[in-house]
């Protein structure tokens, strides 16, 4: 029997869901970002910063290429480290060494007056290794070894923050072993904010248990706490709200236990304004059916948010704590993009083309959950408007940077600007069949390589080879 010809038509459900996505579609802004929120012109060699051509950066530096503007970076870290009260209070700036771990970046941090926030004994070292004052380091983390403890309290940094009851005692411990007494605070979980491994939750038997460790201690001294909300601050009543809630715990563990906790760390969580979470049925909608992703929601920028916080700090009667913040996304977020190349287009049945780029997953990790703008470098005068899935180079189908996005039409070969990338991209980077881009700053209109692209050789330098017979 002949056996019949198969058909390339859609099947049933292929055909409803094009139908949902494109009636969907229709009632969906897609957000059209100015490349003026981020210092960019347009013009003949396309998109230019301070008159720098980023299609020039790429072609001499390779790609994908992280590129960071220091202006940009300058003016977030001193909106915080000059930031006053009316009453002349004032927070302590530890740079997060988590959120973007290049040294120049960090260097710059610091010489700008940002202490360090450190949550490994990989990330003290870095700390000392860069001249940082020990007064000026905070460390925390869910996890300190002995090691890095004995190095903390004999260079005497500013404060532990114990996240546990055994990482209290573990630090006691030490601090005895040395002879020391050791300055640490607690971490605190309120509602609405991170818990799980993090800190020990408010009104529980633990957190008194640990509090009373403390002050009770030899070789410990209970100097302060550590609230981080986990959850973005994007407004000013959100951090208002938070300000509040981390000076009323303190007061209250202060009456309850008699300790002076004089150094409040509210920790970090303040949003990059131009990017925003992509959760629940937007998520949904976007990977099912194409919906293209909105504008993110407005939010503070460094300046305002210190104001805020520190006018708010006042109000509560403040005066006299040091006041420390790490707010790392909001500062290092947008003063930094990642730069790729369209390296093939495909099309595909269900209306739209796969732009595949020579950055992926592995290199922005954070797309996975988060919405960042994506700019032609390219002019697109004339162009028509398309739609397309930006998927990167690795042999997997979770490499998505975006499930569905509009833009002007793309051509083999052009670059494209992945805004935002200056948190925790190259953190949480990965050799994934790849080498790790390179960064580069730009400091007015001088380019400087701030780290080498990763090479082949790199990637299996701490490998150990059988020898090839001769």
């Amino acid at each position: 029997a002949a056996v019949p010809a198969s058909s390339n038509k859609p099947g049933m459900k292929t055909r409803l869901k094009q139908a949902l996505g494109r009636a969907a579609r229709t009632r969906s802004e897609p957000w059209q970002p100015d490349p003026a929120l981020w210092g960019l012109t347009g013009g003949a060699q396309g998109l230019c910063l301070r008159g720098q051509a980023l299609e020039n950066m790429v072609a001499a530096h390779g790609s994908p290429l992280h590129l960071v503007d220091i202006n940009r970076l300058d003016a977030n870290t001193a909106a915080i480290v000059n930031a006053r009260s009316a009453g002349g209070t004032r927070t302590r700036f530890m740079c997060s060494y988590k959120t973007n771990p290049v040294p120049a970046v960090l260097q710059r941090m610091h010489a700008a007056g940002a202490g360090a926030d450190v949550v490994s004994e990989f990330e003290l070292w870095l700390a000392l290794e860069l001249g940082v004052a020990p007064q000026d380091i905070v460390y925390n983390g869910p996890v300190k070894s002995r090691e890095s403890l004995r190095r903390a309290i004999a260079a005497g940094v500013a404060c532990i923050n114990a996240n546990s009851m055994t990482d209290l005692q573990r630090i006691g411990e030490v601090a005895g072993e040395l002879g020391r007494v050791a300055r640490v605070g607690i971490r605190l979980c309120l509602a609405g904010g991170w818990s799980g491994q993090f800190g020990l939750t408010e009104h529980s038997p633990a957190l008194d248990a640990a509090v009373a460790l403390a002050r009770d201690h030899a070789h410990l001294e209970l100097i302060g706490l550590h609230v981080h909300r986990g959850l973005w601050l994007r407004t000013a009543e959100a951090v208002r709200a938070h300000v509040r809630a981390v000076l009323a715990a303190r007061d209250t563990i202060a009456d309850q236990h008699g300790v002076d906790l004089s150094m409040i760390d509210f920790g970090g969580s303040l949003a990059c304004p131009t990017v925003d979470h992509v959760t629940g049925l937007r998520q949904r909608l976007n990977r099912s059916l194409g919906v293209e992703l909105p504008a993110p929601a407005p939010a503070l920028g460094p300046a305002e948010y210190a104001r805020t916080l520190l006018e708010t700090a006042d109000a509560c009667g403040a005066d006299g704590l040091d006041l420390i913040v790490e707010p790392g996304r909001g500062v290092t977020g947008n003063a930094q993009m990642m730069l790729c190349t369209v390296t093939d287009l495909k099309p595909d049945p269900d209306g739209f083309d796969y732009a595949i780029v020579d950055a992926g997953i592995h290199n922005a990790e954070s797309l996975y959950d988060e919405i960042h703008a994506v700019l032609p470098v390219k002019p697109t005068d004339g162009r028509a408007a398309r739609r397309y899935r930006l998927t990167g180079p690795l042999c997997t189908p979770a490499d998505v940077l975006r499930y569905s996005i509009t833009l002007p039409e793309l051509a083999v070969g052009d670059r494209l600007a992945i805004m935002d990338s200056g948190a925790y991209f190259l953190a949480f980077s990965s050799a994934f069949s790849y080498p790790r881009p390179g960064v580069v700053g730009l400091a007015g209109d001088s380019l400087s390589v701030l780290r080498d692209g990763e090479r082949f050789a790199d990637i299996i330098a701490r490998d150990h080879l059988a020898r090839t017979p001769d």
